[in-house]
């Protein structure tokens, strides 16, 4: 699966749970400072969002202008800032930098935003005459430096020089989904527009440009021929801070791949540039030249600044999109699945073999880097990791879950990832291995029994080829066990909590380490990833409650900045919601009160992290907390929600991007019934019909049978409990079961339930994986109980265990998690909800809801007669 850096970024040795702190084998550069001047009397410094800036005592910014950019390269930074800091200090030009090599390196790095990276210095002119002078001085005193070119300003000369016109102080809107928008005053209108940051020059309209920049714009626009010329068509495939990679033809009809390379930029953890690797990948090429399964390098040519690899095109999908492309296959016919694996295996060892022989190793082998043609052959690209045998090995950039620990040799760490790259094809959370080495010794016995003989051997035939024991870079040195068939405990709730309090000893401040969040603080604390979240497990687990937590909470919900999150999920209309169930519900409703009053600025309208979110918090808490005044302002609210809904496009859009229950109209629905059960009135009930419905609408039916909801934009579709049709499902039945009128037809009941029996499903948590789609099947009524049964034997199957305590993998599938979305929290209330058959537990409702609401009759659905349960307030 891919892994987003916040999860390999924070796989610290020392613990099984995600860190604060970055793993050491991703901090390059180190954190010494570039600078080497000290600050001069009557100058400012000011430290914020990854920069150091120098500013004038007596400086009056501007609000937006003509800016100076200046990118380096490591090996330069420091000359180039001490350069620049006589420069601004002299002339008394405010300026800021990137302080550290490590942030620098970071900035610039493969991933990095396309637009932005390369920013090295930004120097603040007073007027377009000092800008004018500055460039004429700098551009003299740099030239000759090397640095990336920064793609969303123009560069001024030769030297790492660079103007774009932008803010100067922040002016940060909302925006379509409550996200900042950096924005500038319109010049000719005296309104607001985004401050453009995109991998383009662009002038906004009615900005005076100055001579200096119209004559570089005026050079930047004359076209030098170049090979790019000869395709007829040119389309991009994939774009990263390194460059992009191209299909292209020619005029006969030849098809090429283009592999871009920008120089200085993309710098990968041995600190080398895009260019350098593209030599290198060249130089390998050539030496490979007429292997099978290797790409046939047609020739090298620069543009613009920029320099290609020319390659022929292999018709085909990595080995990644084959394997999810052929589920269902192995669903159904897995011995041929097997041969097609084997056949594809056979083929990529046979090519590392020669490429072997040759002397060369491949370096970052993954799923994402075999192509797999429409025969089945196969074809191994993206060769710029590639080293010789008989050198000491190197990590650059790579895929890292499938980068062996740095003890082993570069032949042996090939076998290690060629043999993950085969486990993929079989199971996908073969990752999990980073905690626990036993689970790969499952997943081996599991393909044996699965999918026989010719695989197996296969596998043990690549796993003879690097050392016994091998782990991965990214491995835990606290190691969890794993079974076949998961924890064999008495109590997996008890097991799954005892988990939790033990995983405090790795966080901060006595926190629950969960999903990480590293750029949001109070991610520790809110209900989906923090101390909220467990502590609401806890209570409905019937485990002793974390007084310590609680107490943090209730501080915290106290003390929250005005105008700060007021979501459900992740902010402070979540700690009321816990608060009030907890015993604390005068707490509850002052942070009910603030989070409502703040959420009405919220233009998402959705549950999670939207104004419906804070309405179901503040109708809950004022119930608990009999305060009449709170609950006329959130009915008033949900009231104001449904006529926005109705009437603005822009709200529709927003509830339509992810259907399902966290971010559709599932959730309206749910605030709802909670609404219904407060006041009794049954208008609620007919908005909650209307709401589901409106996600019920949009679910497809798949080939297999399956009803799931639409991604639209990523091209998928998912049946989740948060983003899915999960949630959808149980919803729609409890909306049934209360006004005795259909949501759903049989059709799609049936697909539903088809979905949630699924034998795949990546992870095992409550908001987005198997513990939360069991459930809804636990909601839809006793006649689904042998199914529920099955999953609930698959959930504890993928758990973890150490010292009679149970955990659960998180995302990423690094490290394990406590949380109540990703970890063990989440899935140890989902077992409970089974075990005390009250599946609505798992909601984001207060406990005394989740008890009312009616469950399915033990003859199964009711939807003659509606369930009236009585309002909480007479």
């Amino acid at each position: 699966m891919p892994i987003q850096a916040q999860h390999y970024m924070t796989t610290a040795k020392n613990s099984p749970y995600y860190a604060a702190q970055p793993n050491e084998v991703f901090v390059a550069g180190g954190d010494a400072p570039v600078q080497t001047n000290e600050l001069p009397a009557g100058w400012l410094l000011h430290r914020f969002g990854g920069w150091e800036s120098w500013t004038p005592r007596d400086w009056e910014p501007r609000l937006q202008g003509w800016k100076i950019h200046i990118s380096t390269t490591p090996e330069e930074a420091a000359a180039t800032l001490a350069d620049v800091t006589a420069i601004c200090v002299e002339r008394g030009t405010a300026f800021k930098f990137l302080p550290t090599l490590a942030v620098l390196i970071d900035s610039s790095s493969k991933q990095a935003h396309r637009g932005s990276s390369g920013k090295f210095i930004t120097i603040y002119p007073v007027d377009d005459a000092d800008l004018t002078d500055l460039l004429a001085r700098l551009t003299v005193t740099l030239d000759g430096r090397q640095g990336p070119y920064i793609l969303s300003d123009l560069r001024i000369g030769r030297a790492p020089v660079f103007v774009r016109y932008g803010a100067f102080l922040a002016l940060d809107v909302p925006g379509a989904e409550d996200e900042r928008v950096a924005s500038i005053t319109r010049v000719d209108l005296c309104g607001l527009e985004p401050d453009q940051r995109q991998p383009r020059f662009h002038v906004p309209d009615g900005v005076q440009v100055p001579e200096v920049v119209r004559t570089a714009m005026e050079a930047a626009e004359g076209k030098v021929a170049s090979r790019l010329d000869e395709f007829t068509a040119i389309t991009p495939l994939h774009f990263s801070n390194a460059g992009g990679v191209y299909r292209a033809t020619l005029p006969d009809g030849q098809q090429r791949v283009l592999r871009e390379a920008r120089p200085h930029a993309g710098l990968d953890g041995r600190g080398r540039c895009a260019l350098t690797r593209q030599r290198t990948e060249q130089h390998v090429l050539e030496q490979l030249a007429g292997l099978p399964g290797v790409q046939r390098l047609r020739g090298q040519f620069t543009a613009w600044e920029h320099s290609y690899l020319e390659l022929d095109y292999v018709e085909g999908t990595t080995l990644t999109s084959w394997v999810v492309a052929g589920i269902g296959l192995q669903q159904e016919q897995p011995e041929q699945y097997a041969r097609q694996v084997a056949r594809i295996g056979r083929q990529l060892v046979d090519i590392v073999q020669s490429i072997h022989d040759r002397g060369w190793a491949l370096g970052d082998v993954h799923a994402g880097n075999v192509l797999v043609g429409p025969d089945l052959a196969v074809t191994v690209v993206d060769l710029e990791d590639a080293q010789r045998l008989d050198q000491p090995r190197e990590i650059g950039f790579r895929v890292f879950e499938y980068c062996a620990e740095t003890s082993v040799d570069a032949r042996a760490a090939d076998w290690f990832a060629i043999a993950r790259a085969l486990m993929l094809c079989f199971y996908s959370d073969w990752e999990a291995e980073a905690v626990s080495p036993d689970f790969w010794t499952s997943c081996r016995h599991m393909v044996a029994e699965a999918y026989g003989p010719e695989v197996d051997a296969l596998l043990a035939e690549v796993e003879a080829r690097y050392p016994a024991g091998t782990r991965s870079v990214l491995a835990s040195d606290v190691q969890l066990h794993h079974q076949p068939g998961g924890p064999q405990l008495s109590d997996l709730v008890e097991a799954l909590m005892a988990g939790v309090d033990w995983s405090r000893d790795f966080g901060t401040d006595g926190s629950y380490p969960g999903d990480p969040h590293p750029e949001d603080p109070v991610a520790v604390h809110g209900l989906a990833h923090g101390r909220a979240g467990v502590l609401l497990a806890q209570q409905r687990t019937g485990h002793p409650v974390d007084q310590a937590a609680l107490e943090a909470v209730t501080t915290v919900a106290g003390t929250w900045p005005v105008g700060a999150e007021p979501n459900l999920m992740h902010g402070q209309a979540g700690l009321a919601l816990a608060l009030s169930e907890l015993g604390r519900p005068e707490a509850g409703a002052r942070a009910a009160a603030q989070a409502l009053e703040t959420a009405q600025g919220l233009r998402r309208l959705e549950l999670a992290e939207g104004q419906s979110g804070a309405v179901l918090a503040a109708i809950e808490v004022a119930g608990a907390a009999g305060d009449e005044k709170l609950l006329a302002d959130a009915l008033g609210c949900l009231e104001r929600i449904h006529r926005t809904a109705a009437t603005s496009a822009s709200a529709q859009r927003s509830l339509g991007l992810r259907r399902g229950l966290h971010h559709g109209t599932t959730g309206l629905a749910l605030v709802d019934v909670v609404a219904h059960l407060a006041t009794g009135e049954d208008r609620y009930l007919d908005w909650a019909r209307e709401d589901v419905m409106g996600d019920v609408s949009t679910c497809v039916a798949m080939a297999n049978g399956q009803v799931m909801v639409p991604d639209t934009v990523n091209g998928r579709v998912m049946p989740y409990l948060d983003w899915g049709s999960a949630g959808v499902w149980m919803v729609a039945e409890l909306v049934e079961r209360l006004t005795g009128e259909p949501v759903l037809d049989e059709a799609q009941r049936s697909g539903l339930a088809e979905t949630c029996s699924s034998d795949i499903f990546v992870y095992p948590t409550l908001h987005h994986g198997r513990a939360g789609t069991m459930v809804s099947l636990l909601a839809a009524g006793p006649g689904h109980r042998a199914e529920v049964e099955r999953q609930v034997g698959l959930v504890r199957a993928s758990l973890f265990e150490l010292d009679e305590k149970a955990f659960v993998i998180g995302e990423g599938m690094l490290r394990v998690s406590s949380d109540l979305a990703t970890g063990a929290a989440g899935v140890a209330l989902a077992l409970h909800a089974h075990r005390a058959d009250q599946p609505y537990l798992v909601l984001p409702v207060s406990r005394a809801s989740a008890e009312r609401l009616p469950r399915a009759a033990d003859a199964g659905r009711t939807t003659t007669e509606p369930a009236t349960p009585e309002p909480a307030f007479a």
